[in-house]
């Protein structure tokens, strides 16, 4: 063999064993495979319960059964358990995932379990939080500019029109916010359900006229490395609290809504679950229709007059001129949802 081509044959060797090297690091830092199909706070969450599962096996003198009929009356048998004493359906449904992520081989054949868990379902519906109307995002909003935060005000409104879940508006950056000429937005949004399932990066666009005319100012405001909303899970939720108290609304409205709220909105203007489920990055139209509809009902049941909307209006008053003393020039490009509720 050549003096040349052998040179070349150990250069190759070199560089697939650095390769070889780099992507070793790389996954470690990533984790194992097994780890990697839910996120931690899920496989946290999971394993847990199934801990609590086998302490209850423990308790009781069980053994595991041979059979996965067996394993999956036990299973059933748990879940009456848990329902007797008064413990969250979430525990039972977190189990059950839990021993389907461990053992593959029981997908799909813990029948009499998820049946337990079906019948839970159907005897104690569960209680979503009502959705917020614009007006209702706004006055939140509005609640939070009264208290000098701009940048949680500014998420409260692009998470309702982008239907976006808390953790998607809370961890977005900056630099995750892009203005393009045409008069339109978008959002790279990296801790999505889906995408962190499927390993990608979803996108939604901004649209709404009002929101552009601020946004631009609002991304230059700021550090562009650094998250938007500067409050913490528990700050946010607390401050919400407070708001809620203020405008005088039950406990129920919790920041679940402007996701809920968002997609009832939109799809009222739109008619479309198919582009209600696109817009809101959920995995089947089939789950976006039982989503929206449910909301909808709520959103029928809502009714807000007297003292309730006088502290909302007041409120309101506020959202409008804050958003827009960051750009020097408010001029309108079409039809917003937001500018018939709030006075300019």
């Amino acid at each position: 063999m050549p003096a040349e081509s052998r040179s070349r044959i150990g250069r190759d060797t070199v560089r697939s064993r650095m390769l070889v090297q780099q992507r070793r690091q790389s996954r470690s830092a990533l984790g194992s495979l097994r780890d990697r199909q839910v996120s931690q706070a899920t496989l946290v969450r999971y394993r847990e319960a199934v801990a609590q599962f086998f302490d209850w096996m423990e308790a009781h003198g069980l053994a595991v059964p041979d059979t996965t009929v067996g394993f999956d009356n036990m299973l059933a048998s748990y879940a009456e358990c848990l329902w007797q004493e008064g413990e969250s359906r979430a525990l039972l449904a977190s189990a059950l995932c839990g021993l389907t992520l461990e053992v593959r081989s029981l997908h799909g054949r813990l029948k009499a379990a998820w049946h337990m868990h079906a019948t839970w379902l159907k005897l104690e519906p569960s209680r979503r939080a009502p959705p917020l109307t614009p007006r209702l995002a706004q006055a939140f909003a509005g609640g939070f500019l009264l208290r000098g935060d701009v940048r949680t005000a500014g998420m409260i409104m692009l998470g309702f029109h982008c239907l976006m879940r808390n953790c998607e508006f809370m961890k977005l950056r900056i630099m995750d916010i892009s203005i393009f000429p045409g008069g339109q937005g978008q959002l790279r949004l990296l801790h999505t359900k889906i995408g962190q399932r499927l390993g990608i990066t979803e996108q939604v666009s901004v649209t709404d006229p009002w929101i552009l005319e601020w946004l631009p100012a609002y991304t230059r405001a700021f550090p562009h490395t650094g998250c938007c909303m500067q409050l913490t899970d528990g700050q946010f939720r607390r401050t919400w609290s407070q708001i809620r108290a203020e405008l005088g609304l039950p406990v129920a409205f919790t920041p679940y809504g402007i996701r809920r709220g968002g997609a009832t909105h939109f799809f009222q203007e739109c008619g479309s679950f198919s582009l209600v489920s696109d817009r809101g990055r959920w995995s089947t139209e089939r789950a976006t229709r039982i989503y929206v509809t449910s909301a909808l009902q709520d959103l029928a049941a809502l009714s807000l007059t007297g003292p309730e909307a006088d502290r909302m209006a007041a409120a309101l008053c506020h959202l409008r001129p804050r958003l827009e003393r960051m750009t020097p020039q408010a001029a309108k490009r079409g039809r917003s949802t937001f500018d018939v509720l709030v006075p300019a």
